[in-house]
């Protein structure tokens, strides 16, 4: 009898022109994917900027209900002091972000900054000093996700504070993405004002500032007689028009001010040219607001906005044309249609 021969077993495996396809699928499918997951990454980072913006908002209402009033844009002159904070130097004087820590919970940041009992010009320097562990630090409530620069400092465009008073001795500071509604416009001339009044120019008699945050400033609900809903309090500034110094400002020249603490519409949102007046964001268009009222805004790039409108003193007013401005404008009494 014939023995039978062995049966052969059939081998199955993918072949190379198979292995290529599921290969293309699979880059198809990531590609389809890969923008929804960014998008989702995205909308998660925006939304925990806009939760920043909403603590910020709670600590400024927190600073109006225990003080009566917001806190100042920046300290001019102390509470029974005559002189400038700077002492006639380019020096730094804390700003609206160390006045509002204790509501946001910081208040041993707070009590080590003592921004009532010393100026930040004289804030002790070297190792283990207030400066070293608490001033160039990074700060998470005051960092957009989006905009992932460096956290600790920012010395972009000279953004270092001037410390001990000699406007010579350079200290670089916490970085924030937020900076506080000064004006719809800004100054012709880069002097500083002068005086407790914000009609005190350094030449001259200005306007009143139109915003809600300036140089000892203390506006209160009240005085917003636009609507709390319809005036912007806090924006955002990204590091790529110079960000902000989280806790002061170089209070020697108002125009530089308004790059380190406060901000202004005199430059176009999201401003391509690097302007550091700007506001602007890392969030695809949309720029995060905090209105008076403690609402978080998303508005958009394109929003109607006659930008780089300054004081003049032929007319001594300040211009306001567009709907930004307007939002920038705590009592110019026309009309706004939120966006």
């Amino acid at each position: 009898m014939t023995p039978c021969a062995p049966i052969q077993k059939s081998q199955s495996g993918f072949t190379l022109v198979e292995l290529l396809v599921v290969i293309a699928i699979i880059g198809v499918l990531v590609g389809l994917l890969l923008p929804a997951v960014q998008a989702a990454r995205e909308s998660a980072r925006r939304s925990s900027c806009s939760n920043n913006l909403k603590q910020i908002g709670l600590a400024m209402h927190g600073h109006h209900n225990a003080r009566k009033a917001l806190p100042r844009g920046y300290f001019g002159v102390y509470p029974g002091k005559t002189g400038n904070a700077w002492d006639a130097a380019n020096a730094s004087a804390w700003s609206w972000g160390a006045l509002i820590l204790p509501y946001m919970e910081e208040q041993d940041r707070y009590d080590k900054f003592n921004p009532f009992g010393q100026r930040l010009a004289d804030v002790p320097t070297g190792v283990g000093s207030v400066a070293q562990l608490y001033l160039n630090k990074a700060f998470p409530p005051f960092r957009c996700p989006s905009d992932a620069k460096a956290q600790a400092s920012n010395s972009v465009g000279g953004m270092n504070i001037m410390i001990n008073g000699d406007g010579a001795n350079s200290w670089q500071c916490s970085t924030s993405n937020y900076v506080a509604n000064n004006t719809s416009c800004r100054f012709a001339s880069g002097g500083r004002l002068v005086g407790a009044s914000s009609t005190a120019w350094q030449w001259g008699t200005a306007p009143a500032v139109n915003g809600i945050f300036w140089r000892d400033s203390a506006v209160q609900m009240k005085d917003i007689t636009d609507g709390t809903s319809k005036t912007i309090m806090v924006g955002e500034k990204a590091w790529k028009n110079a960000a902000a110094l989280a806790f002061g400002t170089n209070s020697s020249n108002e125009q530089l001010t308004h790059r380190r603490a406060l901000g202004t519409a005199a430059d176009p949102l999201n401003d391509t040219a690097g302007g550091m007046y700007a506001y602007s964001s890392e969030h695809n268009g949309l720029i995060m607001f905090l209105m008076c009222d403690g609402a978080v805004q998303a508005i958009n790039e394109t929003i109607d906005h006659t930008f780089d409108n300054v004081y003049s003193s032929a007319t001594a007013t300040w211009p306001v044309t567009s709907l930004f401005e307007r939002l920038c404008s705590r009592n110019d009494g026309q009309a706004v249609q939120m966006p």
